[in-house]
């Protein structure tokens, strides 16, 4: 049986006892979790992630196709330093896990292409797909370098992405953007 008792120091409630560590039936977990500031127990922690959580599920739910496609950018190159830091330090079970999380966005992408844009999309295209060849060889072969250059791709294309979205948003309290799926006429190859 676990026993609650009342920790003077930081004025919340850690578990002691013997057991598996599971709090019981019908009381909330409130062990203190150690490296946390005073009082921010367990429970805390998990609700602030539930915060934040639902707060990344609002922005991607609300978000323009266009920020859509940057969040896609900042979440692959976010998967994929943690997957090349991992590989560094050969810590293979989480490399893996974050390197098939930018595969899977990388993926994204290429399915949200709409070739229909000509040459800009089928290079992008072509891009995407050389990526994704080369998370895989991060992956199996545990190469640092493969995935350190998908990052770098990634890093460079990002700042263009983010242009257009400004510009685009900029275009549309203009009233000068044209629809969503439309073919700009710049762009046609």
């Amino acid at each position: 049986m676990v026993r609650f008792r009342r920790d003077a120091r930081a004025g919340s409630v850690a578990l002691r006892g013997r057991g598996t560590g599971a709090v019981d039936a019908g009381r909330q977990d409130t062990r203190v979790v150690e490296g946390l500031p005073p009082g921010f127990t367990a429970l805390n922690r998990q609700r602030v992630a539930q915060g934040v959580q639902g707060y990344q599920r609002a922005a991607a739910e609300t978000a323009s196709p266009a920020q859509l496609i940057v969040m896609l950018y900042q979440g692959c190159i976010r998967f994929t330093a943690i997957g090349r830091t991992a590989l560094e330090q050969q810590d293979y079970t989480t490399s893996r896990e974050n390197l098939l999380k930018a595969q899977a966005i990388i993926a994204e992408l290429m399915g949200s292409l709409n070739l229909s844009f000509g040459d800009l999309a089928n290079n992008l295209m072509r891009l995407y797909d050389y990526m994704y060849r080369r998370l895989i060889d991060a992956n199996i072969r545990r190469d640092v370098e493969a995935a350190s250059e998908v990052e770098g791709l990634l890093r460079g294309l990002l700042p263009a992405w983010e242009q257009a979205v400004k510009t685009y948003h900029a275009e549309l309290a203009a009233g000068t953007a044209p629809p969503i799926g439309s073919v700009p006429t710049n762009l046609v190859g």
